[in-house]
């Protein structure tokens, strides 16, 4: 356990967590999440079973030291050389989804997602299915984002990026009611929006009977849009409710807790110093624009909004931020701010370490952060921090 730099209140606790990849560009910390006492950490670089084949390390917390403690690594059955498993990740419970993906125009082999489950009496992860593409269909390349909550499996294709001539496509998965460890496609979700609007299915979370999926244009440009949808509990399928515009990243990083979500926008603002728009669901059930977080001081190209996360009180949002009274952008940090009423929201402190690349991605989970930093030059890092 060390001690991290924060401005503005406190220093902060933090444990650097192992990383078995451990050489340069293995892009470890791409992908992060943390529930309770267990994390997932991707590296999509890491040489599982080949160069690039990807990988994905568990960690567990113990109890009584509170050492965080590496306890399994994922690769799934048919790892293969340039897969890039661990891109993405999401988990829920005592499963995690793991997304192998590459670019449709580097891809010589499909794009997949991974579901692992643990074994309550062997505390073994197993892999439980693989979920893949379906073959001659225009809906760009498989696993651009992947999602979990419970029983539901959320892959998106990206869509047509360059053209905006069609919609990528959120395939949800279930388990088959007489064969809980079958998988199956239970619905194919697509917009009928035009994809001028913001091409479906760059970023995606689902959690308890909310949906929200980024729509990006890809275009400096022009903004995109994102895209809730909520479960009818009745027919069990997913149903588009409404659609904000105006959202300005490549990407669109987002994040659902409870009644409220959050997207980023690092090119926001006539000189792009970015934002991150909060969102909430009224009384009566419609999502609306609820606010805007801004860091307490910005800096031109600061790409504040890179990447999200939304805990039960806390925002974290990742951005650039000077260092040693430079006037110039040479780290990134990550900024956490606090619920201080209905919709009131304050910077608290800045958690940085002096790096370009921290910030990769990050979740909250409580008191608890955990923040990825991936590089092509060195190896990648991920970091527990306790947030006061």
């Amino acid at each position: 356990m060390a001690c991290l730099l924060c401005t503005d209140v406190a220093l902060s606790q933090i444990y650097r967590l192992p990383n078995p990849a451990e050489r340069a560009g293995d892009f470890f910390g791409v992908s992060v999440d943390i529930e309770g006492h267990r994390a997932a950490v991707g590296a999509s670089g890491a040489d599982g079973c080949g160069a690039d084949s990807g990988a994905t390390y568990v960690y567990e917390s113990d109890s009584t030291t509170g050492h965080w403690n590496h306890v399994a690594t994922l690769v799934p059955d048919d790892c293969t050389p340039g897969d890039f498993f661990g891109r993405s990740l999401d988990m829920s419970g005592d499963r995690i989804v793991v997304a192998a993906f590459r670019p449709a125009h580097l891809a010589n082999r499909p794009n997949a997602a991974y579901l692992f489950e643990r074994d309550s009496l062997t505390g073994a992860w197993i892999q439980r299915a693989r979920f893949t593409e379906v073959p001659e269909r225009e809906e760009g390349a498989y696993a651009a984002a992947v999602a979990i909550d419970g029983d539901n499996v959320l892959v998106t294709s990206s869509g047509d990026a360059i053209n905006e001539q069609y919609h990528g496509t959120g395939y949800l998965y279930r388990p088959s009611p007489n064969a809980p460890d079958t998988w199956r496609l239970t619905q194919r979700i697509v917009p009928a929006t035009s994809p001028s609007l913001g091409v479906f299915g760059s970023s995606a979370v689902i959690r308890n009977d909310v949906m929200v999926v980024g729509a990006s244009t890809y275009l400096a440009a022009r903004p995109g849009s994102v895209y809730f949808l909520g479960l009818d509990e009745s027919t069990g399928r997913w149903k588009f409710q409404q659609r904000f515009g105006g959202l300005d990243d490549f990407f669109l990083p987002l994040d659902v807790n409870g009644r409220r979500a959050i997207v980023g926008e690092r090119r926001a603002g006539s000189d792009e110093s970015g934002r991150a728009t909060l969102f909430e669901r009224d009384a009566e059930g419609a999502w609306i624009r609820s606010g805007v977080l801004y860091p307490a001081r910005d800096f031109e190209y600061g790409a504040f909004g890179s990447n999200v996360a939304l805990g039960d009180d806390r925002a974290l949002v990742v951005g650039f931020d000077e260092q040693l009274r430079f006037e110039f952008n040479i780290d990134r940090v990550v900024y956490v701010f606090e619920k201080t009423g209905p919709s009131a929201w304050r910077q608290r402190h800045i958690v940085d370490v002096g790096d370009v690349a921290f910030g990769s991605d990050l979740a909250v989970d409580g008191s608890l952060a955990l923040i990825g930093q991936a590089a092509d030059s060195k190896p990648g890092a991920a970091y527990i921090v306790q947030l006061h």
